[in-house]
């Protein structure tokens, strides 16, 4: 999974941006959550710059997106940042010449692949991971890949992207190592990780890929506390 922030006021360009990464998405099988901002200005004022991709568009003027690639890297050194431009822009040759990336106005399905393969490889995908005990097995299962923990059987099941993994441990346990992290126990048997909420209809909780998680009556209210606070700071 990657977070990625769009910086542009080009309404059609943020529009064929997100219809590209939906794209990436399906093509490449990744898991991409984006964020929008229509100004340089809401992103800064956000105080958030933990994302893995930055795509800046160049319409705000050169000196603004340098002044904000530059406060990016400071904040977040090891973010990728794709700046848009024009090929007609009087910058074109520095942006082609930087070690960020760029993609050139008008986007094509093309080129955006190619920068975002570049992007993935130049990111540290995994940062953090559990380490877990199956028998005489020693797994390591990465936090950005978890959908959901359950219990089954005396036994907890992690459920990622590419499987699932289940071993003794209690949830207790597995929910303290969880918590500064965006996952919340919504229910006595269950762990979701909330990057991958849809929406939340009563008392059940519907992940990106339809699962659905059932929700204690005495833990949503702060589940929505936890996602409200978590909004507010991007």
């Amino acid at each position: 999974m990657y977070r990625i922030a769009i910086c542009s006021s080009d309404e059609p360009c943020l529009d064929k941006l997100n219809k590209l990464i939906t794209l990436y998405q399906t093509c490449r099988k990744q898991i991409l959550i984006v964020k929008n901002y229509r100004t340089s200005a809401q992103l800064l004022n956000s105080l958030n710059f933990n994302f893995d991709i930055f795509l800046l568009d160049n319409n705000i003027s050169y000196k603004e997106t340098n002044k904000l690639t530059q406060l990016i890297l400071t904040e977040n050194p090891k973010a990728y940042i794709i700046t848009l431009i024009s090929p007609n822009d009087n910058f074109f040759s520095i942006y082609q010449n930087n070690i960020l990336g760029y993609l050139a106005k008008p986007l094509t399905s093309a080129s955006f692949f190619v920068e975002f393969d570049r992007a993935l490889k130049y990111i540290p995908k995994y940062q953090d991971y559990l380490l877990v005990k199956n028998n005489f097995n020693i797994y390591r299962i990465y936090i950005n890949d978890i959908f959901y923990i359950e219990t089954s059987n005396r036994k907890v099941v992690v459920h990622t992207i590419d499987n699932s993994l289940s071993f003794y441990e209690k949830m207790q346990v597995l929910e303290y190592k969880l918590n500064k992290y965006f996952f919340f126990r919504c229910h006595n048997c269950y762990i979701i990780n909330l990057e991958f909420l849809e929406k939340i209809i009563s008392l059940d909780a519907y992940l990106v890929t339809g699962i659905r998680i059932p929700i204690s009556k005495n833990r949503r209210k702060s589940l929505i506390e936890k996602i409200s606070t978590y909004e507010n700071l991007n």
